[in-house]
């Protein structure tokens, strides 16, 4: 600790961090708290201290000015730098807290881990926060690596599950280097599999990841017990979607309008999602995203067993309801020649014969994902059943993962990767009519998906016109997992956010919510710029009490002199 004298204050600084390559100085004009390899946090002594001075007057005048523009003052009570890690220093009062973000930047990591269906992605990024506020920075995948089983397998299992996390984390302290896994976040994000638990299930297995991730011992890098485990939702899976698009898309480098975005269609083996920014209201499925400082609405809708294996069940669900004592049924989505069993339930185990029927399979399909009309539905419009969706922006929308599939194998992309509805159609019913043979033999495809890309290019077409409500001639769908060769991957939004929470002063707001939570959020807000406006003007009267009572004691001097 040590002093410096300026005008009618001294400054008592307390070293809080190291710096390099700067000296310290102090003068009128400028505070520099870089001294040698020491950063500084200055505050002031009363004015009584000291004699008044012409020096002093401009410093008040000038801290007047600064609390005016800037409101650089704070009470370090409720106070601190949020972009950069800082040591634990007792609170001063009215301190100076920009000095703070003088730290240099440095290159950051992060961890994540999906936890899947049938296995858990361990997903390393690396990147350099940025200097302007309110940016974010270029995010680079370092490492992907998949590892067996999946983490539902060792739900009663600790033991197990401490090995089997234990080498995922080995492999991930290979990546990071020693200095900064202490400050690299990791969490774990359970997406599918988890899902179809039971919800007592699901908590115990949650809280045995807890206590094995908490341990210091085998987990050397910062996890947080509240939120570091967290089973996610379809919608959060596809606003973490739409954040990586757009970011790959370079939506968030500048305030472009919100016709440029995109939007993401996704199609998994549970689960289909679709995600975009309207142009119009909403009246329901609203969630509130903030990234880089922004925030936006989105409509975001997941449909739980309208995956590409969700649909086979629900086709064979249907089948087996229009004979419910059959043993066996015919199979119009199935080419011929096929035949599968299917388990309906612990009980039921369905054999299905494939009759290679495109229209008898479009139909039941489309009684399916039919939107209602009139009174069933509400609010209008709606997609699948009374399911609410407003009109779609005139936007592009990338078709991933499940999507891509069978306009692959049936090779209706080209180049440009713009999907044609009614050609993928017209080859569907090509195909759909073939043997399981004549598809092995004219088409090399593999017999135990060929019945699979029939049902899912009839389903594609279906689902995108009649329930999500494009036309038939669009040119605005493009059938791809990649924008600018990268994976449009909900793991990389999800990063985002949590590195746009890291720059951010208020963390409350970066999370995905549901409308109906804007309330209690608004309240906070509402409380929360109360209390800095508290500190705002009390800076300004403290800087005005200051010039008065210096001007005052100069006068008074000078009178009795």
């Amino acid at each position: 600790m040590g002093y410096k004298r300026l005008g009618v204050f001294y400054f008592q600084y307390y070293p809080i961090g190291k710096g390099k390559g700067r000296s310290t100085k102090l003068d009128h004009g400028s505070l520099h708290v870089i001294r040698g390899a020491e950063i500084l946090l200055f505050t002031m002594i009363p004015y009584e201290r000291v004699k008044p001075s012409l020096g002093s007057l401009l410093l008040c005048y000038w801290l007047f000015l600064v609390c005016t523009e800037r409101n650089l003052f704070a009470i370090s009570a409720g106070v601190q730098s949020s972009s950069i890690e800082t040591s634990k220093q007792p609170a001063e009062p009215l301190s100076l807290t920009s000095s703070v973000k003088t730290l240099a930047a440095h290159t950051r990591y992060g961890i994540l881990l999906d936890a899947g269906s049938s296995s858990t992605k361990s997903k390393i990024y690396r990147w350099i926060p940025p200097k302007p506020p309110n940016t974010l920075p270029a995010v680079q995948l370092l490492k992907s690596t998949r590892f067996k089983p999946a983490l539902t397998t060792f739900r009663n299992d600790k033991d197990g599950l401490t090995d089997y996390l234990s080498r995922i984390l080995s492999a991930a302290k290979q990546i990071v280097p020693v200095t900064e896994r202490s400050i690299t976040p990791i969490s774990i994000m359970a997406t599918a599999g988890f899902r179809f638990m039971s919800g007592p299930a699901v908590q115990s297995l949650l809280q045995l990841t807890r206590s094995v991730m908490s341990n210091a011992s085998i987990n050397p890098f910062q996890f947080s017990e509240t939120a570091g485990v967290a089973v996610l939702s379809g919608e959060e899976e596809g606003v973490y979607s739409w954040i990586a698009a757009n970011y790959l898309h370079g939506f968030f480098d500048d305030n472009r309008k919100v016709s440029e975005t995109v939007g993401v269609l996704e199609m998994g083996g549970g689960s289909t999602q679709i995600t975009f920014m309207p142009s119009g209201p909403l009246y329901a499925e609203e969630f509130h995203v903030t990234v880089a400082g922004k925030q936006y609405n989105l409509y975001v809708q997941s449909y739980l067993q309208y995956g590409i294996n969700g649909i086979k069940i629900k086709v064979a669900q249907h089948l087996f309801d229009l004979s419910p004592d059959s043993e066996t049924v015919d199979n119009p989505c199935m080419l011929r020649g096929d035949t599968k069993v299917l388990n309906l339930r612990v009980d039921k185990a369905l054999t299905m014969r494939g009759t290679g029927n495109p229209e008898k399979c479009e139909g039941i399909l489309t009684l399916m994902l039919e939107p209602h009309r009139g009174n069933k539905c509400q609010p209008k419009p709606c997609a699948i059943g009374p399911v609410y969706q407003p009109q779609l922006p005139n936007i592009t929308f990338y078709a991933t993962q499940a999507f891509t599939y069978a306009p692959k194998n049936l090779e209706v992309i080209g180049s440009n990767k713009i999907l044609d509805i009614d050609r993928l159609r017209e080859a569907a019913f090509h195909h759909c009519n073939r043997t399981l043979e004549e598809a092995e033999a004219d088409s090399n495809m593999s017999k135990r998906f060929a019945s699979d890309d029939c049902l899912t290019a009839l389903y594609m077409t279906v689902l995108l016109t009649t329930s999500y409500g494009f036309k038939r001639d669009t040119s605005h769908i493009k059938v791809t997992s990649k924008l600018g060769g990268e994976y449009i991957d909900w793991a990389l939004g999800a990063m985002l956010m949590e590195i746009s929470s890291n720059m951010a002063e208020d963390k409350t707001q970066y999370s995905v919510t549901c409308k109906p939570e804007r309330e209690a959020t608004v309240a906070y807000t509402k409380e929360k710029n109360v209390a800095t406006s508290y500190v705002y003007y009390g800076s300004k009267f403290l800087a005005i009490w200051c010039v008065l009572a210096c001007l005052l004691k100069y006068h008074s001097r000078n009178l009795f002199d």
